[in-house]
């Protein structure tokens, strides 16, 4: 849990204060955080197949609970649990976390105006974002939660 409260403290950190040279400090680059954290919890785990739980909260896309099944590292269903929304999922547009790690992270290689992400201190999956890429640009924020991860096995093993 420290790793990943340190990397998030360090990735906030460049948007939070402005110059931090002024105090003698200056944030990690994305490179030399690699260098020096250990593999993410989630990486660690290596899970190929489990279910989640999102919530999409800030985008142009469906906005409700959706459970997604994700079989050796593809996604291959998904349950509506509920919508607020007239548009629905689209199995297509579904993605594993592995892929909501790797969107988080070019999201921030392209220093949005704001940029907010938590990682779950058993697992290590996002389990909150929200980037707004430019400010004042209308319906580009994108944001979502992850409330719940469940492993899954083969039946038998």
């Amino acid at each position: 849990m420290f790793k990943f409260t340190a990397i998030l403290l360090v990735l906030l950190s460049q948007y939070v204060f402005a110059d931090l040279s002024v105090l003698g400090y200056q944030p990690y680059t994305p490179e030399e955080i690699e260098g020096k954290a250990n593999p993410s919890l989630w990486k660690k785990y290596n899970f190929s197949s489990y279910s989640y739980l999102i919530k999409n909260t800030h985008c142009w896309c469906p906005s409700g609970l959706t459970r997604v099944y994700v079989v050796e590292g593809k996604v291959v269903d998904f349950e509506e649990i509920e919508y607020f929304s007239a548009m629905k999922p689209q199995l297509k547009d579904l993605q594993t976390i592995d892929k909501l790690i790797s969107k988080i992270d070019s999201y921030y290689q392209k220093h949005p105006s704001t940029f907010n992400v938590r990682f779950d201190p058993s697992f290590g999956f996002p389990s909150e974002f929200f980037v707004d890429p430019e400010f004042g640009t209308f319906d580009d924020e994108f944001g979502f939660q992850i409330l719940e991860v469940v492993p899954l096995k083969r039946s038998g093993s």
